[in-house]
């Protein structure tokens, strides 16, 4: 999993808070799109992919 940042050390509840950061600005910047593609693989349990998301 390449997220940019795997030098420090990130637990599962950071990640699911950040990927709900994450999504929360993208729909406030107006992606709307990438939210729901990013719901869509949460529910999926992929959610490396997510970062790999342009906003």
């Amino acid at each position: 999993m390449q997220v940019g940042y795997h030098d420090e050390p990130i637990g599962p509840a950071a990640l699911a808070v950040m990927s709900l950061t994450v999504l929360q600005v993208c729909h406030r910047m107006g992606g709307a799109l990438v939210r729901a593609e990013g719901n869509e693989k949460l529910s999926r349990g992929r959610q490396s992919e997510i970062w790999q998301q342009p906003c």
